[in-house]
């Protein structure tokens, strides 16, 4: 089924994680990095289910992300009632930071119990880039909440279109797999 935190990602690991990024954000003297320290902040949130400071370093990090931004980052999921780090265990692609902050804002609207607001989002995301796989891979995953599970199967299926990382498409294959009938 899904996978758990490797050994690795420990509560030990994530509170290093944030205290790293929040001793950089100190330390920095220009907002140059600041929406990504908050972006990657935000998700170490998301994965140890601090939501309501996920919420506002995502929020920070949406505000001070412009169009051009792109970067390595990862997206937290949320899965059968639990949040999960990002299957890709070594991210290597450069992506929209904007892209990436959504697609965490969407996992954070469905811990929340909003739906139609990850929903909505989802969509938004799908219409803004509709070549991406991100939008379609955050909407399988609002629809598999709402236990919607042939619009999450057909979702996916078009992320799996749309993705050429070989670790990406066995992550999707992995999902379609475990999707019920």
């Amino acid at each position: 089924m899904w996978h758990a935190l490797p050994a690795t990602w420990g509560s030990s690991w994530l509170a290093e994680a944030e205290q790293c990024f929040l001793q950089a954000q100190q330390a920095s003297d220009s907002n140059e990095w600041q929406h990504l320290l908050s972006a990657n902040l935000g998700y170490v949130y998301l994965v140890q289910g601090n939501l309501n400071q996920a919420k506002e370093c995502l929020r920070q990090a949406a505000s001070l992300a412009t169009d051009e931004d792109e970067a390595i980052l990862r997206v937290a999921y949320w899965r059968d009632g639990q949040m999960q780090p990002d299957d890709v265990i070594h991210p290597s692609t450069f992506t929209p930071v904007r892209t990436i902050i959504n697609a965490n804002l969407v996992t954070l609207a469905l811990a929340q119990g909003q739906e139609a607001e990850a929903e909505s989002l989802a969509q938004q995301m799908v219409k803004e880039a509709p070549d991406a796989p991100w939008g379609h891979k955050m909407l399988g995953w609002v629809k598999h909440a709402q236990e919607d599970f042939a619009k999450a199967r057909q979702a996916w299926r078009q992320a799996l279109a749309l993705v050429t990382d070989p670790e990406k498409q066995e992550v999707l294959a992995r999902w379609l797999e475990t999707v019920p009938e």
